[in-house]
């Protein structure tokens, strides 16, 4: 792994077919990786140090957006992480949707071993 450090990422996913998905493949990078599935559970988990948060838009109580802001408005280390919208949609709407919410970026579900690399090199090559 990126300079053997074990990275932590949560994934945020109601789905629960993605979220083994998403960890199975982010295990096999050799992340360490927390899930929650509602948008009240990241809240509470984000309050920890990860490296990464994969956020689902379409979540069952609190709209993934509202997540996204509730964790940057927050002044401490864990407002910075970054955050990237796991989602079926990615059109210009949305991604405007994204910035405004405070989230880095976005990957179309399904999450892929391609999608994950491209993921991990993008945002943790400096972590």
């Amino acid at each position: 792994m990126m300079n053997d450090k074990i990275l932590k990422i949560l994934v945020v996913e109601d789905a629960a077919i993605a979220a083994k998905m998403a960890v199975m493949v982010l295990e096999a990078k050799g992340c360490k990786v927390d899930i929650a599935v509602t948008g009240q559970e990241a809240l509470e988990k984000s309050k920890n140090y990860y490296d990464l948060i994969l956020l689902d838009i379409g979540l069952p109580d609190i709209e993934g957006y509202e997540v996204a802001k509730e964790i940057r408005g927050r002044q401490d280390k864990t407002s910075q992480v970054p955050i990237v919208a796991l989602t079926a949609h990615d059109d210009p709407d949305t991604q405007e949707k994204w910035k405004e919410a405070g989230i880095d970026s976005g990957i179309a579900k399904p999450f892929t071993i391609a999608k994950c690399e491209k993921l991990l090199r993008t945002y943790l090559k400096s972590r």
